[in-house]
């Protein structure tokens, strides 16, 4: 009875040693072959990048008018290269919805984190319609300012 648990148990090792599950001491071996104490590691680096020029719009049907800095900050290279290089681009397409959604920041039925997820999916439709997948971590407003005018 006893040599088939013992045949049992070793059975059990050995299968699980094949699948490639180890225990603790087997884990902390393989990874001291693979990474060596002298071994950099390098976190990814976050970038930044502010729009060159202010969004102003004018909210339609009012005398107001609402100027926003936008800043983005990605992990990914090919994204911040992307938003670079379009920056007009992304200034253009971001004062398109801004300005649909004039009504709903002048009465407060749009809030920050709205407009800034508006944002991020504009700026996202145009950096993806230039060819690259892009990978926006957060998007900021970096001034935001509600002009009234009255006539």
């Amino acid at each position: 009875m006893t040599d088939r648990r013992h045949v049992t148990l070793l059975a059990t090792i050995a299968a699980s040693l094949s699948l490639g599950v180890t225990t603790g001491v087997f884990a902390s071996e393989s990874i001291s072959r693979v990474l060596k104490p002298e071994d950099k590691i390098e976190a990814p680096k976050r970038s930044y990048h502010a729009l060159s020029n202010p969004v102003i719009i004018r909210v339609e049907n009012s005398d107001a008018m609402v100027q926003m800095r936008v800043a983005f900050s990605s992990m990914d290279d090919r994204t911040s290269i992307a938003v670079k290089r379009q920056d007009a681009a992304i200034s253009s397409a971001v004062m398109i919805d801004m300005t649909e959604a004039g009504p709903a920041i002048i009465g407060g039925d749009l809030d920050k984190k709205a407009i800034r997820s508006r944002i991020r999916h504009v700026t996202e439709d145009v950096i993806r319609g230039g060819g690259t997948s892009p990978i926006i971590e957060d998007v900021y407003l970096t001034d935001f300012l509600i002009l009234n005018f009255y006539s």
